[in-house]
């Protein structure tokens, strides 16, 4: 039997499917954000709400405080890490954890744009190669984060109204928990990374 002929774990195909789906997700937050930021649309308490994150956002990194700056980063990515750590224990938490993304995804849309400015110059394209690998690397995490609280819910959900086995169930909470210390180091170097461009271009 070749090699070649061996059929694609369904598996793979479904976690694939998934992450495209949060990123999809977060892709709409991103442009929804971009335009409320742009052409107001939505209430006008989420814009406000909006228009106060990008001040306190870029406040922070002109500041030039380098403890504040990381608490700040640690802060912002770290809320949607616990938010979907926790959300993973839920066995109906699963149209929250899609969301994590969208609402990831609006505030970033939020800080690429105001960045960018209205029109193409050299300050806009320096504060955007400021702002943008962090922005990127939170709502990766973020996507990542609540696409692993979604397995977890998935299997939780069997349990309880499936009667599914319980057997391994433990294990995987042990695996689950490392996987998000994993991402919590990630949000850690993000947030220092974060802190370097901001002092170097802001």
């Amino acid at each position: 039997m070749r090699i070649g002929s061996e059929r694609r774990s369904p598996f793979s195909d479904k976690r694939l499917t998934i992450y495209a789906v949060f990123t999809l997700s977060a892709l709409m937050g991103a442009l929804f954000g971009a335009l409320c930021r742009c052409s107001g649309i939505g209430s006008a308490g989420l814009t406000e709400m909006l228009n106060e994150a990008q001040e306190n956002y870029f406040n922070v990194r002109k500041n030039g405080d380098v403890s504040a700056l990381i608490i700040s980063t640690l802060s912002g990515t770290g809320f949607y890490l616990l938010a979907a750590f926790l959300l993973g224990f839920s066995a109906i938490a699963q149209p929250f954890e899609l969301i994590l993304p969208f609402m990831r995804g609006m505030t970033c849309g939020v800080m690429i744009t105001v960045s960018c400015g209205e029109q193409l110059s050299k300050p806009g394209i320096i504060r955007t190669a400021a702002v943008f690998p962090g922005v990127l690397a939170a709502t990766v995490i973020t996507v990542l984060a609540s696409r692993e609280a979604l397995y977890l819910s998935d299997e939780l959900f069997r349990v309880c109204f499936f009667k599914g086995l319980t057997e391994g169930l433990s294990e995987r909470i042990k695996v689950y928990t490392v996987r998000f210390a994993g991402l919590a180091a990630a949000t850690s170097v993000s947030a220092l990374l974060d802190c370097v461009l901001a002092v170097l271009l802001l």
